[in-house]
């Protein structure tokens, strides 16, 4: 994952589709959820991901966890919330070479691709004092990739923190970095 200028100057986050195996993400700082009120996170993404055939195959894609433990255990999101998801990704008879292979996710691409859509993830009262963290995971299998996942204009309701510390110009150093993590070292 990598932060990324856009020819208007607007900063994102850019998760590649790599044409190798991986499973790569980018991983939020906590967030102090309230007692009271509907826990909403909001943000703006576009994809593209390695699809082909009639019917598709979806070999490549992304998910959105979270977590409430630390990052000990990862839960989809789509078990509180509807992402929007588009298909199942990996291979027909699920081979193993994708390591998100077998799970609904976004696949393929957004609809009017190239351009940012907006996403609501409004998880209610199940997180509910809670400290949570959420994760932008892409996987990808051993074949070709793509361009991959566009991410701007995180926000957070019903939160008691501040896990963006401060909303600066897209210009400005960020405050709270999201961690990234490529997963374990690979050879090809």
């Amino acid at each position: 994952w990598s932060r990324i200028q856009d020819a208007q100057g607007n900063y994102k986050w850019r998760g590649v589709d790599f044409s190798s195996q991986s499973d790569t993400s980018l991983e939020s700082p906590d967030i102090d959820v309230s007692q009271n009120g509907s826990f909403v996170f909001t943000f703006e993404h576009s994809y593209k991901f390695e699809t082909d055939g009639n019917p598709p195959t979806y070999w490549d894609g992304a998910v959105i966890e979270i977590t409430s433990d630390g990052g000990a255990t990862w839960t989809d999101v789509s078990q509180f919330t509807s992402p929007g998801y588009g298909g199942v990704i990996g291979t027909p008879n699920n081979d193993g070479q994708n390591p998100l292979g077998g799970k609904q996710g976004y696949v393929n691409q957004n609809a009017g691709y190239p351009a940012m859509v907006p996403v609501t993830l409004n998880f209610g009262s199940a997180m509910a004092g809670k400290t949570v963290r959420l994760r932008f995971r892409i996987g990808s299998d051993l074949g070709a990739g793509a361009p991959g996942w566009q991410i701007d204009n995180m926000g957070v309701l019903f939160a008691t923190n501040t896990p963006f510390s401060q909303v600066v110009p897209d210009d400005g150093q960020c405050n709270g970095v999201p961690a990234a993590s490529a997963g374990p070292d690979q050879t090809a």
